[in-house]
């Protein structure tokens, strides 16, 4: 069992190198642009799905409370996917981001999409919608996500973490928030890595 985890720590450090230097001018394009949104007053909405959930709420907790110190909240929202006790369930459809940013998002705002990597209608309903309304999208893609991407146009974002599995997706993802996260911390309030 020792040598498994071993095992498991090796391709974790493996995948993430192998993506690394591709990634790294991406996702500091990505962090620029998050960072001119909040400089021009916009607000970042926030979209995970299925597995990917946690990772939007944890992107949503960085930038609302921070990552390494206490700072100033950045207008941030979380896309809610709970419809509540008083929603019949057979109303919910690929549309319950969408119908959110349709109502509330403004031109100059941007959507962070979180993918678990096999397209996910309502992320794609979102980056529909948030292109309605002149909102831009970066989105955190996976394995299997190719319908996903023909939704992006060429303001958007992509960040792929290259990987051929879930486990190894989201810890990718999980990394570029955090360098999000820092990058766009040092840019506002010049803090630095621990």
């Amino acid at each position: 069992m020792e040598e498994q985890v071993i095992e498991h720590f090796h391709r974790s450090i493996q995948a993430k190198m192998a993506v690394g230097e591709q990634l790294a001018p991406t996702v500091a394009t990505a962090a620029k642009s998050l960072s001119e949104t909040f400089l021009n007053g916009g607000k970042l909405w926030i979209a995970g799905f299925g597995a990917s959930q946690h990772l939007a709420a944890h992107i949503h907790y960085c930038l609302s409370h921070g990552l390494n110190f206490e700072r100033p909240t950045l207008p941030v929202l979380l896309l809610n996917d709970t419809p509540g006790p008083f929603v019949n369930p057979d109303r919910l459809d690929g549309q319950i981001y969408s119908r959110q940013l349709n109502a509330l998002a403004d031109s100059g705002d941007v959507l962070l999409v979180v993918s678990p990597g096999d397209n996910p209608e309502p992320l794609t309903q979102a980056i529909t919608a948030a292109h309605s309304r002149n909102a831009t999208s970066i989105v955190l893609t996976g394995p299997g996500d190719s319908l996903l991407t023909t939704q992006l146009n060429a303001n958007d974002i992509e960040l792929s973490s290259g990987a051929n599995n879930q486990l190894r997706n989201q810890e990718i993802q999980l990394l570029i928030i955090f360098c999000l996260c820092e990058l766009i911390e040092q840019q506002f309030f010049g803090g630095s890595a621990p």
